[in-house]
């Protein structure tokens, strides 16, 4: 065998390589719907002891009552992975997920039933606290017990404004919840086809709506880039770099390719220890040198211009990570 047909052996054999950790790599994003339940407890705390047994009047008492609920998507969360961990629901160590659906099944309060859904929505950390005055009357020779309500589930503590004399059992209320994982940003794929109609449809797209393509505006190739995920945290990305360079480098695919100039490449970053990875992507198109597309909040991060040195707009991959 000549040394020719070696290196064109291995090259084949590399890019099988290749080909088979990228569909490994497409096939770990796990779109499978996990199912954990949960309980909330109610309970009777006492709220007043007014006794009047040894007067012969009668006692009239105001009192100021201050009811809350303190709601919290982190901490409902932890306890839901806490739970899927313990009882091998499939779940790994360092896995993200949203919650899809919640549902629930007992004597519940329509007011904790609407928290729950509210906080599945807004997926973030809420209070409510309000006060309320009552007057109580105690009869001669009298004693008054006031137990107030309360509610303890997964991220919810309410103190409700529910009162009575005679608190009675309240059957716990089970909880259950439907989870999805959130897919890690895994590697990103170039891309060039020879018109804009050839564009595949997983794009990154521009986050305003502009132009995807990476060439637009200059000559060569139309270059798109293309995300691939992942739900294994080992493959996840914890940072995206822009490298300009003059020499080529056969290991990257080109972002100018076709157009003069420099070398333009992605590098990715992998950091096994990391403890947020990127789980949201996307292009920022601008005319003004100063419009930052991290001030606005949107976005946390941003690479340096992809157009740098060529002229042209200001172009950056802007993204977002989480902690796991």
């Amino acid at each position: 065998m000549t040394k020719q047909q070696t290196q064109n052996k291995a090259f084949i054999v590399f890019v099988l390589l290749a080909i088979l950790h990228l569909q490994s790599t497409l096939s770990s994003v796990d779109h499978s719907t996990y199912h954990v339940n949960k309980i909330g407890h109610y309970s009777w705390e006492l709220l007043f002891d007014i006794d009047n047994r040894e007067n012969s009047g009668t006692v009239t008492q105001q009192f100021e009552m201050t009811y809350y609920a303190n709601c919290s998507y982190y901490n409902l969360k932890n306890e839901i992975k806490t739970t899927s961990l313990a009882i091998s629901t499939g779940l790994k160590i360092g896995a993200l997920f949203k919650i899809v659906s919640i549902g629930m099944k007992g004597q519940i309060d329509s007011r904790v039933r609407s928290m729950y859904e509210h906080l599945s929505e807004i997926r973030s950390e809420m209070k409510i606290e309000r006060t309320k005055t009552e007057t109580y009357e105690i009869g001669p020779y009298s004693r008054l017990k006031i137990y107030r309500l309360v509610f303890n589930g997964p991220g919810i503590d309410y103190l409700t404004s529910t009162v009575s004399t005679t608190p009675h059992h309240m059957k716990d209320v089970q909880i259950h919840y439907a989870l999805k994982l959130v897919p890690f940003l895994h590697y990103i794929d170039v891309v060039y086809t020879s018109d804009s109609v050839g564009r595949p449809s997983n794009i990154i797209r521009e986050v305003n709506g502009k132009n995807p393509d990476i060439n637009g505006g200059y000559r060569g190739s139309y270059v798109w880039l293309i995300p691939i995920w992942t739900t294994r945290l080992e493959d996840a990305a914890s940072g995206i770099q822009i490298v300009i360079q003059d020499k080529e480098n056969e290991n990257y695919k080109d972002l100018a390719q076709g157009a003069r100039g420099a070398y333009r490449y992605i590098k990715i970053h992998t950091n096994y220890y990391a403890t947020d990875v990127i789980t949201e992507i996307g292009l920022y198109r601008t005319s003004q040198e100063n419009d930052d597309p991290c001030n606005g909040g949107r976005w946390q991060f941003k690479t340096e211009d992809i157009n740098s040195k060529r002229g042209g707009d200001y172009l950056y991959l802007v993204w977002n990570k989480s902690s796991i």
